[in-house]
């Protein structure tokens, strides 16, 4: 697996920290820096008091001229005062903070293996939160703006409106946030009145009440891809100051949704990686074309959100193209199956002949068929064709589609081309190793002859056989119980067992007769010479020896036991027919039990 980057949050929300705490420095002094003011302003008016006589503290006092002299009074005895000191009020309680209060838990859950798309929401949530408070605002949202399908996509929002729309969705028209995505311009609204609400503000589903809204475009690249917006249920809450504000949060949310891309494209490619390595492991044993078929339509549906997956392929018994395997999404078939292509006028056609991907956003308005006409109607949506070539060969082509439009995009078919590359290599794989089996005439586990060589083989010994006016006889024996023995011993056991049997086949056959194997657990015997009844009396002899033969597998001694089916030579038959007789005789002594011969 890929290692993928936790997204980081970038400088510019720094900036906007910064910008909230200039705001709070700017708009008043703190409590402690008014009471030292008042302490001074106290001091100063003491200070430009006249000092009364009594106030006056001189050792030696000035006797006015003329003034009578008072002769000192007697102090009066007075009991000593008792004062009592007034409790002091408890010291005002302490705001006590812990080390939680300075972290989110919710943040702990986010990791690496986190899907993007979560990641992204949670912190696009956050910053909205913060854009929410920081502007005093009844709602703080953040929208899509979907060009191509001419609507508003609401991502994530802030707020404690009851009445919020429960529809994600909403068509570009002359809405507020419309107008911001479509002009790439803020708006600053100072006034809304209740009757122009529902046509301004889009995104409750009833009356709000609000007063003012501003919105600005959020860019990436050089193209806007959402819009920022806020409102407030005061007349004029919003100026030219809080556009300045949120231009730092657009930077930020350009950044997030620039991370959020790129981990999302490095988890495609992971997914993509997986999905191969998938198909490397349940590439294993005897596979077919179609089979490979089946397993790219399966991996391809896990892989891209589309509602139905065939693939084409030449059909070498009809000698055309034709869809060989399709699938719908929670159904294993679909009814294109089956259905023939025309290289010259269809969409998968093209891919095929001209060996490139073929992407239709609106099929509607693309006036061409998908395979064939007379196929099963497809009303609207989007298809895309991904060619299966090899660095040789090209074997045909991978089909999608979607019933929506732009349901399929460039991004998906670049996944898909991977996809279908690798089902070509194994399809070159499986031709190439037919061409050598066609051209070796030996089985390579027993060393007798293999299919192809053993029906031209037979089909010349019966011709013979005709020409001369001499009896010939076919016989097609296998191995009982074939999957009980392949339980108990395995794979490698069950070919052991195969290899004594054609050694003891070997042995008693004559130089001239044909023997061959066809089938995993058929062996095929031609006898020149002989007679129904012959080649039956030669098979029980055959079947007796077999019986009473000993077996070593894994230091343990077995026996197994042989069915065959015998089929005479008539004038009008010919060599692939008297194998099928003698395999339908066959089948007959199995299903009986075994360790029989039965003659057609």
């Amino acid at each position: 697996m890929i290692s993928l980057p936790i997204l980081t949050v970038p400088a510019a929300l720094v900036a906007v920290v910064a910008s909230i705490f200039s705001r709070h420095r700017k708009g008043g002094e703190t409590p402690r820096r008014e009471r030292e003011k008042e302490r001074e302003r106290q001091k100063g008016e003491a200070s430009r008091q006249q000092p009364l006589v009594f106030d006056d503290l001189s050792s030696e006092r000035q006797r006015p001229q003329g003034a009578i002299e008072i002769p000192p009074r007697r102090p009066l005895s007075t009991p000593p005062l008792k004062v009592t000191a007034k409790p002091s009020a408890p010291p005002p309680a302490e705001t006590e903070f812990e080390v939680t209060n300075f972290f989110d838990h919710e943040a702990e859950a986010l990791s690496a293996e986190t899907d993007p798309r979560v990641e992204f929401d949670y912190l696009l949530g956050k910053v909205l939160a913060v854009v929410k408070e920081v502007l005093f605002a009844h709602s703080a949202v953040y929208a899509w703006a979907n060009f191509e399908k001419r609507r508003m996509v609401i991502e994530t929002k802030s707020t404690v409106a009851s009445n919020f729309t429960s529809q994600r969705r909403f068509p570009m028209e002359s809405d507020l946030m419309s107008q911001i995505a479509a002009g790439g311009k803020p708006q600053v609204v100072s006034r809304i009145e209740p009757a122009n609400e529902k046509d301004l503000i889009p995104y409750y589903g009833s009356l709000a009440f609000v007063k003012s809204f501003v919105g600005v475009p959020v860019f990436f690249g050089q193209r806007v891809v959402g819009v920022l917006a806020a409102d407030s249920k005061a007349e004029d809450a919003f100026g030219v100051e809080t556009l300045s504000l949120l231009s730092l949060f657009t930077r930020l949310l350009s950044a997030l949704i620039k991370s959020y891309t790129e981990k999302y494209d490095l988890q495609l490619e992971s997914r993509g990686f997986a999905v191969l390595a998938r198909m490397q492991d349940r590439l294993v044993g005897p596979v077919t074309p179609v089979g490979v078929a089946e397993l790219l339509i399966d991996e391809a549906l896990a892989l891209v959100d589309a509602e139905r997956a065939g693939v084409v392929m030449f059909d070498e018994d009809r000698r055309k193209w034709r869809v060989v395997r399709a699938k719908r999404r929670g159904a294993q078939t679909d009814s294109v199956e089956n259905c023939d292509v025309a290289l010259d006028s269809s969409i998968a056609g093209e891919a095929i002949r001209e060996n490139v991907s073929k992407l239709v956003t609106d099929f509607a308005a693309a006036g061409k068929v998908r395979y064939s006409r007379g196929e099963p109607a497809m009303k609207d949506g989007s298809i895309l064709v991904v060619p299966m070539t090899s660095l040789q060969h090209g074997f045909g082509a991978l089909t999608l589609e979607t019933g929506t439009r732009q349901g399929l995009n460039e991004r998906d078919e670049k996944l898909l081309r991977q996809l279908a590359g690798e089902a070509a290599n194994v399809l070159e794989i499986i031709s190439l190793t037919k061409i050598v089996r066609d051209f070796v005439a030996i089985d390579d586990l027993t060393g007798l002859l293999n299919g192809n060589a053993f029906a031209t083989r037979l089909k010349e010994e019966l011709l013979r056989s005709r020409d001369l006016k001499t009896n010939f006889a076919v016989v097609v024996a296998a191995v009982d119980k074939r999957e009980e023995l392949l339980e108990r011993h395995g794979t490698d056991g069950f070919d052991r067992i195969l290899l004594n049997v054609s050694e003891i086949l070997r042995s008693v056959v004559r130089p001239y007769d044909v023997v061959g194997r066809f089938e995993t657990n058929r062996f095929g015997v031609g006898l020149s010479g002989m007679s129904a009844n012959d080649a039956y009396l030669w098979a029980e002899k055959l079947r007796k020896y077999i019986a009473s033969h000993v077996i070593t597998l894994d230091e343990k001694n077995l026996s197994v036991t042989v069915s065959a089916g015998v089929c005479g030579a008539v004038p009008a038959a010919g060599a692939e027919e008297l194998v099928t007789n003698a395999s339908q005789v066959l089948e007959k002594a199995m299903e009986a039990g075994g360790n029989g011969i039965r003659v057609f």
